[in-house]
């Protein structure tokens, strides 16, 4: 008898929305403009009137952000269905706490 094994292709696993928030929001700290992708152009709002609109302003609000130092922890992460809940820790200048 003669016991043969094949392995099998191995595919990569996506990402999940908790994952890519994750990144999302650790790019605060790095300033790496890849995680930003996850943004919907479509439906982003930006709340802050000094950081321009979509993808672009936030990429630049976090290449700023992440040149003083700022910390960034996901405590948490739930996914229900498209949404992301987070619970995060962070310190820009004083340590917060949100959701």
């Amino acid at each position: 008898m003669v016991t043969c094994f094949v392995e099998q292709e191995r595919k990569p696993v996506a990402e999940s929305k908790v994952d890519q928030i994750r990144d999302l929001l650790k790019s605060i700290e790095t300033g790496a403009p890849g995680p930003i992708s996850v943004v919907n152009e479509a439906k982003y709002i930006q709340h802050n009137p000094q950081t321009h609109e979509g993808s672009e302003g936030l990429a630049q609000l976090f290449q700023r952000l992440s040149k003083t130092g700022p910390r960034v922890n996901m405590v948490r992460g739930f996914e229900d269905g498209d949404y992301v809940f987070a619970h995060m820790e962070y310190d820009f200048a004083s340590r917060k706490i949100c959701f």
